[in-house]
């Protein structure tokens, strides 16, 4: 690097100017390159130093040993656990070492799950040695044979040694690196060696257990139930560091695909669920599970070819699986099955050890029981669920032993019940009338209560009364809840007086209808209140741009297009000239004002509010209403109408002279004739979105 700064001097004009140059650049050089020594001491546990080092992303994945020496884009990460999460880069690390007293140090990181990590040391004028760590690396091949990243620090008082490590790879990169004497870091093992194997053992006696069960009984929930927890187990172990442990045949195939087993583990895991709470979950529920088997096969394939994307969709899949597993447990609960309690305790443990792990460093602070929470989680599920069997292997011995108390009852009285059969046939049938009404008023209830909470999502229609005095609302959801939503929030005015302060107002169809329109919806309101009350964003085109950004980050990485087309409308009454300024953005839906009896289609941006091909930020829109104006915000569900004698689409045209017709009417009367044309027109032909208008007269 010197060699080039000199040439590069050499051949600028004037001798000062050269100099000048050449001091200049050399300081910055040196200023970039300078490292604090770090000087490693004793203490009881290795001391944490990964806020020490610098780091270097390499987006090439190709620079060497040299290169790395000579760059100038090291940077210092502050966080005591560095995290880089998934990436495909090359992380380099360094650091300057020294010690006030010799000793026997080590270096090592956790967590233990990398294939392969490179370091590299150097003390005083001494060679390079380098180092390799890891899964793929034979134990024998290590400079330490065990199963941790552990290797030997080449420190002495008074000399200087640098380490550089190289690390690539596809698990998540939260880098705990510590220091210390080999006997802090050899109790620290001890322990941590210990309590895994005693989970381990846990796991293994039930998988055991229940392998022995299934030879026994022939019941498919046992072999489900197995097939689970060695996924789980072989997924823990490699997360943990366990790798050595594995059979070979193992280790091949998580080399080959590290997918197959976290990915297997969720498969069976909704087998077992399936299996477990047979005749407890409705059908559309057991559908969502065995959808999520195909995903999670998906999975594995995907592997295969970029275990990158792999490792991302995993993780989408895992918290996917814990909603709908818990949900399943709970609407098991609800319908009283004996093994729903110990089933939401044992996954409930898991995904907690899962949410511990996640929330250790950003949020919560990282202890020895951190790297302990999975296998802990593992452990208590295993337990658990195998609880969960049991009970429901008693409830149905109780039942075959109820049924053959019965039958031996029967036949005993068989004349009686021979003289008695019609009796007893009419109070089966009524016995089963009730069970079904009872269960059909269950499914009833749940949807109605879904309905309520939407509702109470909606404008609230005081706020909408104080702000819009003339209004009215058509809102026909397709089914019973509804992807259609309208929302407002208001800013007071800097005076204090109620009702005449900033007023916004949006009229939003999320992609869509039914229970999954109605989940985005309710995900369309939250980014909303996030941008205009907790934000304070001014206008609807930032809040706009604020909601699809947050949809993209959310739900759409996958490139899905999930969102919304919308208006969001600002409306600031203008005391002086009796009349309202109106700001807008528009997504694909045109506001229509109509002023004396003229319509104007108003502007709307050509793209959605979530993933396009061609976005650009939101366009701000300004309008002036004067009194007696009417202004329609709606979406698309009323013109996308089947109907009429010919059973055709009803038309935005028809809609648009439609609304002329009636806009000087009195607001009740409008809603009356648009309402009235609506279903004259859909007649007995069934609804084919959701329908949602609002009318706005300024007063």
């Amino acid at each position: 690097m010197s060699c080039f700064l000199l040439n590069t001097i050499k051949h600028l004009p004037g001798g000062k100017v050269r100099l000048i140059l050449f001091i200049g650049l050399v300081t910055s050089f040196s200023q970039l390159s300078a490292q604090e020594v770090f000087t490693v001491f004793r203490d009881k546990e290795p001391v944490k130093i990964g806020n020490k080092f610098l780091y270097l992303n390499d987006a090439t994945r190709k620079i060497t040993l040299n290169d790395a020496l000579n760059n100038i884009g090291w940077i210092h990460v502050q966080d005591e656990i560095p995290n880089f999460d998934i990436t495909k880069n090359a992380v380099w690390g360094k650091i300057k070492l020294t010690c006030a007293q010799e000793g026997d140090w080590y270096l090592g990181i956790i967590p233990s799950c990398f294939n392969r990590i490179d370091f590299y040391q150097k003390r005083g004028n001494g060679p390079w040695i380098t180092t390799s760590q890891g899964n793929t690396i034979p134990i024998l091949d290590k400079q330490v044979p065990v199963n941790e990243i552990f290797i030997r620090l080449d420190i002495l008082p008074g000399d200087t040694t640098q380490l550089l490590f190289r690390l690539q790879d596809y698990y998540p990169m939260q880098l705990n690196i510590s220091v210390g004497e080999a006997s802090s870091f050899l109790a620290f093992f001890q322990n941590l060696n210990l309590y895994n194997g005693l989970c381990y053992g846990v796991m293994l006696m039930m998988l055991l257990y229940n392998l022995y069960l299934f030879f026994i009984q022939k019941e498919t929930i046992y072999i489900y139930y197995v097939l689970y927890i060695l996924g789980n187990g072989i997924f823990t172990m490699v997360f943990n560091g366990n790798f050595m442990y594995l059979p070979g045949f193992i280790k091949v195939l998580v080399l080959f695909d590290p997918f197959i087993f976290p990915a297997s583990f969720g498969i069976f895991l909704a087998l077992f669920t399936i299996e477990l709470f047979k005749g407890f979950l409705p059908e559309r529920f057991i559908k969502l599970l065995y959808v999520f088997i195909l995903v999670a096969i998906s999975d594995i394939l995907i592997g295969l070819f970029d275990k990158y994307i792999a490792f991302d969709f995993i993780r989408i899949l895992g918290l996917i699986l814990g909603m709908v597993s818990l949900m399943a447990g709970i609407v098991a609960l609800r319908r009283k099955s004996p093994s729903a309690k110990f089933y939401i305790i044992g996954f409930g443990a898991y995904m907690g050890s899962l949410i511990f792990i996640i929330l250790s460093g950003p949020v919560l602070p990282i202890t020895s029981f951190t790297i302990k929470a999975l296998v802990t989680g593992g452990a208590v599920e295993s337990v658990f669920l195998s609880f969960a069997q049991g009970d429901k292997l008693k409830f149905l011995q109780v039942e075959r032993e109820k049924a053959r108390n019965e039958t031996l009852l029967q036949l005993q009285e068989n004349d009686r019940l021979v003289r008695e059969q019609n009796q007893i046939l009419e109070q089966k049938v009524q016995e089963r009338t009730a069970e079904l009404a009872e269960k059909n008023k269950e499914v009833t209830d749940s949807i109605q209560y879904a309905r309520r909470i939407q509702k109470t999502l909606l404008a609230d229609n005081e706020l909408l009364n104080r702000y819009l005095p003339e209004h009215f609302i058509i809102y026909k959801p397709k089914d019973i809840v509804s992807g259609d939503f309208y929302w407002a929030a208001c800013k007071e005015s800097t005076e204090g007086e109620q009702g005449k302060g900033m007023f916004y107002l949006a009229v939003c169809d999320s992609t869509g209808h039914g229970v999954p329109g109605a989940f985005m919806s309710l995900l369309n309101i939250s980014f909303l209140n996030e941008a205009i009350v907790e934000k304070q964003l001014a206008t609807p085109s930032e809040a706009f741009d604020y909601v699809r950004s947050h949809l993209i980050n959310s739900i759409s990485r996958d490139g899905g297009r999930d969102g919304m087309d919308g208006i969001l409308l600002a409306i600031k009454p203008d005391k002086d000239k009796n009349s309202y300024t109106c700001t807008y953005a528009a997504s694909n839906n045109k506001p229509v004002l109509i002023h004396g009896n003229e319509l104007s289609e108003l502007n709307a941006d050509k793209m959605p509010v979530g993933q396009w091909e061609n976005m650009s930020p939101f366009t701000l829109n300004m309008i002036t209403a004067v009194r007696g104006d009417m202004l329609y915000l709606f979406t698309d569900g009323f013109a996308d109408q089947f109907g009429g004698p010919g059973g055709k689409k009803y038309k935005h045209k028809q809609l648009m002279e439609k609304l002329k017709s009636v806009s000087a009417f009195p607001i009740e009367d409008q809603k009356y004739e648009i309402e009235k044309t609506f279903e004259l027109w859909k007649g007995n032909l069934e609804q084919v979105d959701d329908v949602l208008m609002i009318g706005i007269r300024f007063v």
